[in-house]
């Protein structure tokens, strides 16, 4: 686990790779069984959601119950991304101060941790020993805009601007079960 014992800011697969179970109610079993596709955690929700036939309102993502949600991520890319990495998913670690986020493919995964890059060809490589990121400048560069261009698209998007004060925050936690 790349030296570490803890859980830290890091995006490497052991610790961002969930496998994801779904048990589809009885109208959904004609979906396939098993995929190895690349998924979001954020399609979690909406797939809940619409198995429990409840309207996903206020989610930017789909329902994997979707008949073309698999299809819908092939060649998805943010506004200003070049090349065709195929399916890719995004992940962040921290947004500020120091950024560390990373996108991956089926076969790459590129890694910006606070400044510092790292490539990994999954294939040859699934634990990420060897960063190479200096002898694949293609891959890397293409990897890189990518995700400069997720940080560009949803950096309004993934901050709250409210703010609120310590009695009002326990009076929320309170409503949701977290505080007696």
């Amino acid at each position: 686990e790349h030296g570490s014992y803890s859980h830290e800011s890091k995006l490497y697969e052991e610790l961002i790779h969930v496998p994801l179970a779904v048990d589809p109610p009885a109208s959904h079993r004609t979906l396939e069984r098993k995929s190895d596709s690349l998924v979001p955690l954020l399609d979690v929700g909406p797939t809940l959601l619409h198995a429990a036939r409840a309207t996903p309102d206020g989610f930017e993502e789909t329902s994997l119950f979707e008949s073309k949600r698999v299809d819908r991520r092939d060649g998805e890319q943010p506004k200003g991304a070049s090349g065709d990495l195929g399916a890719t998913i995004v992940s962040e670690a921290r947004l500020d101060p120091d950024y560390i986020g990373s996108v991956r493919t089926s076969d790459w995964k590129y890694i910006d941790d606070a400044g510092d890059a790292e490539l990994y060809d999954l294939v040859e490589d699934p634990d990420e020993l060897s960063n190479i990121f200096d002898s694949n400048p293609e891959v890397s560069t293409a990897l890189e805009e990518h995700l400069d261009a997720h940080r560009r698209q949803y950096s309004g998007k993934t901050r709250s601007t409210e703010h609120l004060d310590s009695d009002e925050l326990d009076r929320r936690l309170r409503s949701l079960g977290y505080l007696k």
